[in-house]
């Protein structure tokens, strides 16, 4: 019964805080969700993002309300960081609420790489790592492996944060140039 569960909860030792999950946030660049295997295309092979999408959340209904230009990706990537519409953006104070300070105060060890000439500085500067990919690795992106040397940098992050002795909980935004149009 309740009353028996209630009476045995304040007999037992308190329970740790259940651990927060890690979380990846990959943004690619103006990549329609049609042009991934998993949710639909039957003809591309994508078999990383499939298992992404099959053990992950994935926005199926999300869109990009644009900006003054024909370019979508500054304005998407800033609406994902303030949490607001594009024209909203343009009005907000110093101090406003966004993703990088909101993951802060909510005990993550923050982490952004994104993209460089395209960004959203004020908001950038609130994550605890903030890196851009530099123009010189366009190189590689056009190579056979586009995302070979954003993952490279990822996997540092990581490895730098499996070695702190109190580990708090990651969150990272990943928000490579490609595919791009």
């Amino acid at each position: 019964t309740r009353r028996r569960f209630l009476h045995a909860m304040a007999a037992t030792p308190a329970v740790a805080a259940p651990r927060r999950p890690n979380v990846l946030f990959l943004l690619t660049d103006d990549q329609r969700q049609d042009t991934i295997s998993a949710l639909g295309n039957p003809h591309i092979r994508t078999p990383n993002l499939d298992t992404l999408v099959r053990s992950g959340v994935t926005f199926t209904n999300a869109y990009c309300m644009g900006g003054f230009s024909a370019a979508v990706c500054l304005p998407s990537r800033m609406m994902i960081q303030r949490g607001c519409s594009w024209f909203a953006v343009q009005k907000q104070q110093p101090g406003y609420p966004h993703l990088a300070r909101t993951m802060n105060e909510a005990g993550y060890v923050t982490y952004h790489l994104g993209k460089k000439g395209n960004e959203d500085t004020a908001s950038h500067q609130s994550y605890r790592y903030n890196h851009y990919v530099e123009p010189n690795d366009d190189a590689e992106r056009k190579a056979a492996r586009p995302f070979a040397h954003t993952a490279g940098r990822v996997v540092e992050f990581l490895d730098q944060w499996k070695a702190e002795p109190q580990r708090k909980p990651f969150f990272l935004y990943v928000a490579d140039p490609s595919p791009h149009d």
